[in-house]
């Protein structure tokens, strides 16, 4: 049974990646949690480990350089990433450097995590429902690192609604739409919110550009 190191620094995403590993019928001594990378690494002695899965969030700016630090400490080591960003030029840098795979955090991870491991039994690379589509068409939207609901803000945005009314249409959280400008602002190399909906109509995002 291989045995996976969970590099998850969010300790409920982690205790989550657990359950849905141990509902696929891995042992629990087969899982390994760590919150970083280091704390993986500075094991007192080494663990007999086949996969990491690695949360990129902590890691995004230097991800290629973290993937190199893995293979170097562990060169058999398979390295799937947890990710939120669909960007194509992102997902093929890290598949370059060596990472067997990408699952988009907002595909069905209990369908994705069993998924994978069979991938890696059977020698080949594992992208997750989304990431493979968004190979296989390239769409334009995603080059930019956005995905569906940050689109979904940003129209709400274009029709003039604030954060607590776009959280509501959308069913979910200030706290989440707020992190969707965010993302807005650096996709579309803007400075405030304000200037978001003007961008994103000179790139072509909006409907009405």
């Amino acid at each position: 049974m291989k045995r996976v190191a969970i590099i998850v620094a969010n300790s409920i995403t982690r205790s989550g990646i657990q359950t849905l590993f141990g509902r696929n019928g891995i042992p629990p001594n087969c899982l390994l949690p760590f919150e970083t990378v280091t704390d993986f690494l500075d094991q007192p002695e080494p663990q007999d480990i086949s996969i990491a899965l690695l949360d990129d969030d902590p890691y995004f700016n230097d991800i290629e350089a973290t993937i190199e630090q893995l293979l170097q400490a562990h060169p058999k080591l398979l390295v799937i990433l947890l990710s939120e960003r669909l960007m194509v030029p992102y997902i093929r840098s890290i598949i370059k450097q060596g990472a067997k795979g990408f699952i988009y955090k907002e595909d069905n991870m209990e369908n994705s995590l069993p998924s994978v491991l069979s991938a890696l039994q059977r020698g080949t690379v594992y992208l997750s429902p989304e990431v493979s589509e968004l190979l296989l068409n390239n769409e334009m939207v995603s080059l930019s690192g956005l995905n569906r609901r940050d689109i979904a803000v940003l129209h709400l945005m274009a029709a003039e609604l604030n954060v607590q009314e776009i959280a509501y249409h959308l069913h979910t959280s200030d706290r989440t739409v707020y992190r969707s400008r965010e993302k807005l602002r650096e996709a579309l190399g803007v400075q405030t919110n304000e200037m978001i909906v003007d961008a994103a109509r000179q790139k072509g995002l909006l409907d009405d550009a």
